[in-house]
């Protein structure tokens, strides 16, 4: 599997090496939106917003680009799920994280990003087959909103399956 798509950029999470290899190819997509910056990536990566938090996602919104960025690679595993479940196993050791702008009450949510969001699942699909199923960070966790009324899944690859 590769650990980076070439065709994204990248600003590597300052939690990359911290997070373990996953133990088996991903199956799953967890989209999430939940910075209230546009500059999602940037916020993760503690850029702006003061602390950078150990929290990662291995796609996010780069909003002063206007694009996603791969900040963990597709072999390891990264915490943007915290203890969230999908079929019985952990969220991050079975799931790609992806995180959209914020806030989660965005309506309607950017067509560009949307757009780019349907390529960037295509890619992940092409290059991991293991994945076949897509969730709403909320679908896994009660007290979570995201990524809210603006997200259409239509903007989603076909072969990615709502596991919620």
């Amino acid at each position: 599997m590769l650990a980076w798509l070439t065709q994204y950029k990248t600003l590597v999470s300052p939690w990359n090496g911290a997070v373990p290899r996953f133990r088996a190819p991903p199956s799953a997509v967890v989209i999430h939106s939940g910075s209230y910056s546009p500059n999602v990536a940037e916020y993760l990566h503690g850029t702006i917003g003061g602390d950078c938090r150990k929290v990662s996602a291995h796609f996010a919104w780069h909003g002063g680009d206007g694009c996603f960025v791969q900040m963990v690679p597709l072999t390891r595993e990264a915490w943007h799920a915290g203890r969230c479940k999908i079929a019985g196993q952990r969220a991050n050791g079975c799931s790609i994280g992806i995180e959209l702008s914020g806030p989660y009450t965005q309506c309607p949510r950017d067509e560009g990003e949307l757009w780019q969001l349907k390529e960037l699942t295509v890619a992940l699909c092409d290059a991991i087959p293991t994945l076949t199923q897509w969730v709403r960070h909320s679908d896994i966790k009660a007290t979570k909103r995201d990524p809210g009324p603006g997200f259409d899944e239509k903007w989603l690859d076909e072969r990615l399956v709502w596991a919620g």
